[in-house]
């Protein structure tokens, strides 16, 4: 089993939240994308598409998927 552990050179910052990258292809994953992601109430992200699995554990608030409404 590969231990990633979260390091500075996997952060990514932009207006609305802080993500760090923990497995991606990136860093040795072959189908998982996962980071961790800091975003203030009321921000959103930008529009995009996912090309591979990604694993989401909220660990502090809530999160509203826009295809479940």
């Amino acid at each position: 089993m590969v231990v990633i552990t979260p390091s500075t050179d996997h952060v990514t910052i932009s207006p609305n939240a802080t993500m760090t990258g923990l497995a991606a292809l990136s860093r040795g994953s072959t189908r998982l994308s996962t980071r961790t992601v800091r975003m203030d109430a009321g921000a959103t992200g930008p529009e995009h598409s996912i090309s591979r699995e990604q694993v989401w554990t909220v660990t502090e608030g809530t999160r509203e998927l826009p295809w479940a409404r």
